[in-house]
This record gives C-alpha cells, sequence and structure tokens, in this order.
C-alpha cells in the first residue's frame, strides 16, 4: 500500500530520480500484465493534444446520441445511427 510517508518520500526526489521511479514503476506493471516494451525505448505518450479533430467527432456523436436517445448514462449505448460517425 501507498502510504503518505512514502508519498512524501517521492516528492523530496529530483527530476531525474521520479523519472526513474516511473520508469521502474511502468516496467513492473508491463511485466505484471504481460505487454511487451523494449528496454530504453522511447514511447510517445497519447494525449488529447493534436487530436482536437477527434474529440469534437466525439463530442458531436455524444451530443447527437444524447438529444435523440436521451440523456447517456452508465451502461447506455448509443446508436451509431449518423453517417458523418460511421467510416
Amino acid at each position: 500500500m501507498l502510504s503518505d510517508t512514502r508519498i512524501d518520500e517521492l516528492r523530496k526526489f529530483n527530476h531525474a530520480d521520479k523519472l526513474r521511479a516511473m520508469q521502474v514503476l511502468v516496467t513492473e506493471l508491463s511485466v505484471a500484465e504481460n505487454i511487451m516494451l523494449m528496454p530504453e525505448a522511447a514511447y510517445e505518450p497519447l494525449t488529447p493534444y493534436g487530436n482536437e479533430s477527434a474529440a469534437q467527432v466525439l463530442a458531436d456523436f455524444l451530443h447527437d446520441a444524447s438529444t435523440k436517445d436521451g440523456p447517456i448514462t452508465a451502461g447506455s449505448r448509443p446508436r451509431l445511427t449518423n453517417p458523418k460517425f460511421i467510416r
């Protein structure tokens, strides 16, 4: 369990040590989940930045689905009926 003491210790790390700790944790998680990562490889982070058009398509889809089918809630399944969302 991650205690407040451990979190405080992590906060005291310098920038390089924080990055190294993240690398160790990501590697441990990838092994535990059987995800193959190449050692010392650089992976591009997936972020919403630069993907504004995809975000707009999703927002339009959710808006259209909620106005047509009622509010979208957890467990609801909006239907893909608008051709602009089907590619």
